[in-house]
């Protein structure tokens, strides 16, 4: 992978109006209200959901999934939607 490993986490509110930084410090959320939470959510999810999708991607190709892949499916899911 050529992109800054994971976990990403949404951090603290910056001192600049409507943005959430990302961490490790990858970048910023923009929006407005819980807009920015969310889209903060959803880019911190992005390596956890890449993960997801090559197990469903392996899962189509091969018809083996182990249950933890599941598990890690559904964390990923919950993680985008600011649930976890």
């Amino acid at each position: 992978m050529n992109h800054t490993p994971g976990p990403w986490t949404v951090g603290d509110d910056t001192q600049f109006m409507n943005q959430v930084e990302i961490w490790p410090a990858i970048g910023c959320a923009y929006g407005s209200g819980p807009e920015v939470i969310a889209n903060a959510s959803l880019i911190a999810a992005a390596p956890d959901l890449l993960e997801a999708l090559q197990m469903v991607l392996d899962y189509l190709n091969t018809g083996d999934m182990r249950p933890l892949d599941l598990r890690k499916a559904s964390a990923a899911i919950a993680k985008a939607r600011g649930e976890s």
